[in-house]
């Protein structure tokens, strides 16, 4: 121990080995030992901000939900009887067909019409009865967004309509429906059944 004294004095520049590492280490647990700076604490505007932020969000995801539940609300009041409807379409087809079938029309004969129980004046009684019935279901119909589509002269829409022959005619424009096969109907602005068409094409 004495002999390192003496070489240390007599060279001042020399050093312990580990006296450098020591202080280190030193500063480091006195750096640990002081407490991090706390976070600033936002200020009453800001929080203010946040919260009008909040409520502004939750006004508008209450006001989509309104507008939401009455459209679904509306859609279910419009378009409930959409199945009821679609079964009621071929009552209506018997009604036609009925109507269309070859028979006494109503411009009978003179000879016959006026004469009370003639075979003719009840056919034309029939078929009056049965355009009757037909037009009031019709009718009902409408009240409930149910309307017949497609007829001849329309430009074919293949939303509405459905072509089941294509012809070419010189004297129509291309896509013109021709000819209806079966009437189609519309619940609303959807469609309950497509009409069944011959269209126009271009020659």
């Amino acid at each position: 121990m004495t002999t390192s004294n003496d070489e240390n004095s007599k060279n001042p520049d020399l050093k312990v080995v580990g006296e450098d590492s020591t202080e280190a280490s030193n500063s480091a647990v006195a750096g640990e030992g002081q407490a991090a700076p706390e976070p600033a604490l936002p200020t009453v505007e800001e929080l203010l901000a946040a919260k009008e932020t909040e409520l502004l969000r939750a006004q508008a995801d209450f006001q989509n939900f309104r507008l939401r539940s009455s459209r679904e609300k509306e859609d279910l009041r419009k378009y409930s009887t959409t199945s009821f409807a679609r079964d009621l379409l071929p009552v209506l087809d018997a009604f036609e067909q009925c109507l269309k079938a070859e028979g006494i029309k109503p411009e009978a004969s003179k000879e016959t019409q006026g004469e009370p129980g003639s075979s003719d004046q009840a056919n034309i009684k029939d078929k009056q009865g049965l355009e009757l019935i037909a037009t009031q279901f019709k009718n009902t119909l409408k009240k409930h967004g149910i309307e017949q589509i497609g007829a001849v002269g329309d430009s074919f829409d293949p939303q509405w309509h459905q072509a089941i022959r294509k012809e070419e005619n010189p004297d129509a424009t291309g896509d013109t429906i021709l000819e209806v096969y079966a009437p189609g109907f519309k619940i609303y602005d959807r469609v309950l059944r497509p009409a069944m068409v011959a269209v126009s094409v271009a020659p």
